[in-house]
């Protein structure tokens, strides 16, 4: 009844794991309200997996209802979901606004303002800032039984690493450890203090990611959708997935413009080259150039609204 006092003209929702939060239900629900009220409805996939797991319970082999559009980041997102056997007349490419703006930002970054930032946050002017973006993956995605590391696993094998850098560069480094909301953050402090770190660190709120991203030298994690921030950012990224056991989900890997650190040896090799060596950094950076985002994100979700709206305000033309 709600709904249909409320009359909208659109329904747009987020797309969730259906398991593992309610709020993927509800945006089911509004699909379902919007079919029946013959109001169209567009859902995002925001990322490059987990397709079927954001429209389908583990007991339903095809998703039961469907949103009239579903909005994807890239071409990469719409196959992967093609061939998953979603309809393609429903997938409609407009990309990410976000990414946009993150490649904005490229346009004003200049030497001051991230003197400026630096001093702000504290940092020395010479600090080698590496920015390590954590993420609840015992939490949210299960043990490392399950996919090979954490990121408790992953933090403590990079300080490991980091421990035995030449002495000139630990005087230089500063480790920031991005927390995420669903972090504990008590227990990430503890697990760092007890590797007894012999260089400077820190942990900070995620909401700070961009400006620590905009100043980082490099950054370090695992799939976090902040590694392809950074990438769009131009800032070098290693993606550490030590003894990976599940498929890959960090879309920059996927396409070949990051490199997924999968062994021990691997990260005893790269990640000191990665902070040693400017080079390294640069080639890393040319890689980079090889993820490509869909230009005009804006306009394309601009365009597609309209259309969707004013199919709503034909059908209610129709309906008197």
């Amino acid at each position: 009844k709600w709904f249909e006092e409320l009359s909208p003209d659109m329904v747009i929702t987020d797309t969730i794991n259906l398991s593992r939060d309610p709020e993927g239900i509800a945006c089911r629900e509004l699909w379902e309200l919007s079919n029946e009220f013959q109001v169209p409805s567009l859902a995002y996939v925001d990322c490059w997996w987990g397709y079927s797991k954001r429209f389908c319970l583990p007991q339903e082999n095809v998703p039961p209802i469907l949103p009239d559009v579903i909005a994807v980041v890239d071409e990469l997102a719409k196959d992967a979901m093609v061939s998953k056997g979603f309809p393609n007349d429903r997938i409609s490419v407009l990309g990410n606004p976000r990414f946009e703006m993150l490649a904005s930002k490229l346009q004003i970054r200049d030497k001051k303002e991230i003197y400026d930032i630096k001093k702000e946050m504290g940092f020395m002017d010479n600090a080698f800032v590496l920015v390590f973006v954590s993420q609840p993956i015992e939490k949210a995605m299960g043990s490392a039984e399950i996919w090979g590391f954490t990121e408790k696993t992953t933090i403590c094998a990079v300080i490991d690493v980091l421990k035995e850098l030449p002495e000139q560069i630990k005087k230089k480094l500063m480790l920031v450890i991005v927390v995420h909301p669903e972090d504990d953050v008590r227990e990430l402090r503890k697990i760092v203090e007890q590797h007894k770190p012999c260089f400077s660190f820190s942990l900070m709120d995620m909401k700070l990611s961009l400006d620590l991203i905009y100043i980082a030298d490099l950054i370090v994690g695992m799939y976090s959708i902040l590694l392809t921030e950074a990438v769009i950012m131009q800032r070098p990224v290693l993606s550490v997935q030590l003894n990976q056991k599940r498929e890959e989900i960090l879309v920059t890997n996927m396409v070949g413009a990051t490199t997924a650190i999968r062994t021990k040896e691997q990260l005893i090799t790269l990640l000191p080259k990665a902070i040693i060596e400017e080079s390294y950094r640069k080639c890393m950076l040319d890689r980079q150039n090889k993820f490509k985002i869909v230009p005009d994100a804006s306009g394309r979700w601009a365009s597609k609204i309209n259309y969707l709206i004013g199919m709503t305000g034909r059908q209610k033309l129709q309906a008197k």
